[in-house]
């Protein structure tokens, strides 16, 4: 018993180690946002708007990120954020929206994946609005492989035919095509 509990213990600490080492030498570089317009500009355009963002958790974020859609109809000023969380009991997927504001910091910050303004924007926001009752895999939640919240982006942007590559480290992300 005591080399299995020794072995876990190991397994753990080279787990933390190498969870600081990665988030302490790798730098999560935020891609150039300069493209982007902020949304209190964006808010009183007459046009739809959808954005991916995603953000890095602290320590982790070389490794993964969280992702989530940001969205506003034509002639709204108001922006809806979307994403799954797990829920309470750490085992379900929760579509929620406005849980935290738009760019609601999260970790080392967020940044824009993609944009999409027009009426592609408000087939997003149309499939972001069914997904309460539409996402498939609302009764199951994994940190690591999936489904999580970047299974969710993915599988909204396949819903709303928008092809955006979610980064590499959106871990989750190919879990649709793996099942």
């Amino acid at each position: 018993m005591l080399v299995g509990a020794r072995r876990i213990g190991v397994l753990f600490l080279w787990g933390i180690f190498s969870i600081f080492v990665t988030g302490c030498f790798f730098d999560p570089t935020i891609p150039d946002q300069k493209q982007y317009k902020p949304l209190s500009e964006l808010a009183v355009s007459d046009q739809a708007v959808a954005r991916v963002y995603a953000a890095a958790p602290p320590f982790l974020g070389p490794v993964v990120v969280h992702t989530w859609f940001v969205v506003k109809s034509a002639n709204s000023e108001e922006f809806d954020r979307w994403e799954v969380w797990v829920d309470s009991n750490g085992y379900l997927s929760r579509v929620c929206k406005n849980l935290y504001p738009p760019e609601g910091e999260f970790g080392l910050g967020c940044y824009v994946v993609a944009e999409r303004i027009g009426p592609g924007a408000e087939r997003v926001k149309e499939v972001l609005e069914a997904s309460v009752r539409t996402y498939p895999y609302s009764q199951e939640f994994h940190y690591l492989a999936g489904p999580n919240c970047n299974t969710y982006a993915q599988w909204v942007l396949n819903q709303a035919g928008w092809d955006v590559e979610l980064p590499d480290s959106a871990i989750g992300k190919e879990y649709e095509s793996r099942h």
